[in-house]
């Protein structure tokens, strides 16, 4: 019977149960809020894959409460101030707000005017 190799990937940054937190608590514990977002050389594959998404099937992909743009907005805010200030090589301030450099920064016309789409095309989750 031939044995079957997996392929080479690369280990999960965060690793939740690996025994460093108490039995059940999941890996939660206070996060340093210079630290929430991580941005990494895979940046620009998953925001391709987003936009594939969103061009494709984007009532799928996204789907928005009545309400909730003002929250939305709030969001996209803390977003962009903290991704032009802690990650300037790869987010720039452009015409439309913040854009990743090499990245398309456009969404379709159903979503252009949902702020949380637009945060969504800024990192990779």
């Amino acid at each position: 019977m031939p044995t079957h190799t997996p392929p080479e990937h690369t280990l999960p940054t965060h690793t939740p149960y690996d025994g460093s937190s108490k039995l059940f608590s999941i890996g939660l514990k206070p996060l340093d809020p210079a630290d929430w977002i991580e941005i990494d050389g895979h940046l620009l594959p998953y925001l391709a894959e987003k936009h594939r998404l969103y061009a494709e099937i984007p009532e799928r992909v996204f789907v928005e409460e009545d309400g909730t743009r003002d929250a939305q907005q709030e969001v996209l805010d803390l977003l962009a101030a903290h991704l032009l200030e802690r990650f300037p090589e790869t987010h720039r301030l452009g015409g439309s707000g913040v854009e990743v450099a090499g990245a398309a920064n456009r969404l379709p016309a159903s979503l252009a005017d949902a702020p949380l789409a637009k945060a969504s095309l800024l990192v990779q989750e």
